[in-house]
């Protein structure tokens, strides 16, 4: 055997020997996972969470060169405090109530400190050192994005309808989310009954065309598409239907609305204020739509009735009805193409104006384009002609990344114009956010995530750049499968004019019991004078403890006077 060839055999034979050590590298994780799934596997599992971060404010220029002397310094006064300031916090799960302690430290004084307990129904409980023993409440589903949510309100409450003999006693938002689902349904009902209607009368609503189309720059191969055409006067056909359905036969609907409103202090003057401003050229008489003329409304803060939600429905048809009148000649397309398995790739779309009422009329266009690695880059342009010689405009491309060989990168780019047909001249907000992680193994076999990232938002005039603000972190997650532990420095940067780092720890920490013992329970959604009195004695009191302490910390005090005095 030739020295080559030897050489070359050895070669290989390393390789074979070492490929299962080196395959220790690779991570358990999938990168733009580790940081997200440790730190949620950790809390679930009723570990302690152990949070600090400290801080530091660089200005720029002209901040530092203010001109006004009083202000310049109450701004270094501020720089000063953040630059002894220091955040700790611990949180953990506590049989599906969440236990957390926060401080606030400034050079070894504590500023703010509190306890709260967050529970499952939404509901919290906070103490602060500036409260002393008062316990500041939250009730049930304060905190609970679904309590508000659309998905919420149209997916009803369970066991329960608007057939139940005792349905007008139910609070106000379960009869609101009960029929507000019917609603749903009602639409949906009226939906699938027009375009079977249609499609029946004319054959042209949506055909399929199985012409093959090449994959392109920004979009997928297209195997099959989907070819829709709505004329105007159909479409606002359904309009006036769904509507006028919903005026004349859903009274337990508008009745659940009106009462949600008056629960939230929405007086009838108000709403009659907000509806006559929207729809000025609909008429109402009172002899045939049964509702009260909003000149003899009061403003006298009686809350809202059903004769106000009623009001609006019965201009709402009135309006729909004045649409469906004007109806243009026009026709929508749109098509929906697809790939070989069925998936949407393509959706372009033409909005002409529907009726002469509005001159809304547009263009949107979106396309899926997937690379070698299967992640998908998405691109999408849409127009829409507004009121007053106002179009807006917008672009997006938005990358979804997946792991490959250790490494996900994810990024976004668009932006949103307001532009001014007449002059040509345009305002509008761009952004422009990348995300970049790297998962693999130390050489102590722990997993290592290392991460950056950062979003930026750009004020746009004429569509060039302006001031920006923008937010970046990069940091690394290290894990045994036991422990984890996360450090990051995060940023926060506004042009030329300041820059806010942060430097922040989270890691898994030994139990220490967050204890909370407090007195009376005070609902901050419900104050009364009393309550409120009560709450602004205590903080009184206690500042007046945190003031004592301050004087053997004079930098401190300083900074504090100079900030708040004049």
């Amino acid at each position: 055997m030739s020295l080559k060839n030897k050489a070359m055999a050895l070669g290989l034979s390393a390789a074979m020997l070492l490929s299962p050590a080196a395959s220790l590298a690779e991570s358990n994780y999938a990168a733009g996972e580790l940081t997200t799934t440790a730190i949620s596997d950790s809390y679930a599992a009723g570990n302690q969470l152990n949070l600090s971060a400290d801080f530091n404010l660089e200005l720029g220029d002209a901040i530092q060169n203010l001109g006004d002397a009083k202000l310049q310094k109450k701004v270094n006064a501020v720089v000063s405090l953040l630059d002894k300031t220091e955040l700790n916090m611990s949180f953990y799960d506590d049989f599906g109530t969440a236990r957390i302690h926060l401080s606030l430290d400034t050079d070894g004084v504590t500023l703010l400190s509190g306890d709260a307990l967050v529970y499952a129904d939404g509901s919290m409980q906070i103490m602060t050192n500036l409260t002393g023993k008062l316990v500041l409440a939250l009730p049930q589903g304060a905190l609970s994005a679904s309590s508000v949510g659309v998905d919420s309100l149209l997916s009803g409450v369970a066991g329960k309808s608007v057939d139940d003999p005792d349905f007008a006693d139910y609070p106000a938002m379960e009869r609101l989310q009960i029929t507000a689902s019917d609603i749903s349904v009602l639409v949906m009902s009226h939906l699938l009954g027009w375009v079977s209607a249609t499609q029946m009368d004319t054959g042209e609503l949506y055909v399929f065309d199985d012409t093959y189309l090449d994959e392109t720059d920004t979009r997928d191969a297209v195997a099959q598409r989907m070819i829709g055409t709505i004329k105007a006067d159909e479409f606002n056909t359904l309009f006036w239907n769904v509507f006028t359905t919903i005026c004349d036969e859903q009274e337990e609907f508008q009745q659940a609305l009106a009462d949600v409103l008056a629960e939230n202090g929405v007086t009838r003057y108000q709403m009659r204020q907000v509806i006559d401003s929207i729809f000025q050229n609909e008429q109402i008489n009172p002899a045939t739509d049964y509702v009260q003329l909003s000149h003899t409304i009061e403003d006298d803060g009686a809350l809202c009735t059903y004769d106000d939600v009623s009001y609006f429905f019965r201009k709402l048809t009135k309006y729909a009805d004045n649409v469906w009148e004007n109806s243009t000649d026009n026709v929508l397309k749109m098509i929906v193409s697809y790939d070989d398995y069925g998936s949407t790739v393509g959706f372009d779309a033409e909005l002409p104006q529907f009726t002469e009422v509005l001159p809304y009329e547009g263009a949107f266009t979106y396309s899926i384009k997937h690379d070698e690695n299967e992640q998908p880059t998405l691109t999408s342009h849409g127009e829409l002609q507004l009121l007053n010689e106002r179009r807006v405009v917008g672009d997006l491309t938005a990358r979804s990344g997946l792991e490959v060989n250790g490494v996900n990168d994810s990024g976004l780019n668009g932006y949103i114009d307001l532009k001014n047909t007449a002059d040509g001249t345009s305002v509008g907000l761009g952004v422009n956010s990348a995300a970049h992680f790297v998962a693999e193994q130390n050489d102590e076999g722990a997993d290592v995530e290392s991460f950056t990232g950062s979003v930026a938002l750009t004020y746009r005039n004429n569509g060039e750049d302006g001031g920006s603000l923008v937010a970046a972190v990069d940091g690394t997650t290290t894990t045994d499968g036991d422990t984890f532990a996360t450090s990051a420095g995060l940023s926060l940067t506004l042009s030329d004019e300041f820059k806010l780092n942060v430097n922040a720890t989270l890691e898994q920490a030994d139990y220490e019991e967050i204890e909370f013992a407090g007195g009376q329970a005070i609902d901050l959604t419900a104050l009364n004078d009393d309550q409120l009195s009560q709450i602004k004695s205590e903080v009184t009191k206690q500042g007046a403890k945190l003031s004592a302490s301050l004087v053997l910390h004079p930098g401190v005090l300083a900074d504090l006077l100079t900030i708040v005095g004049n």
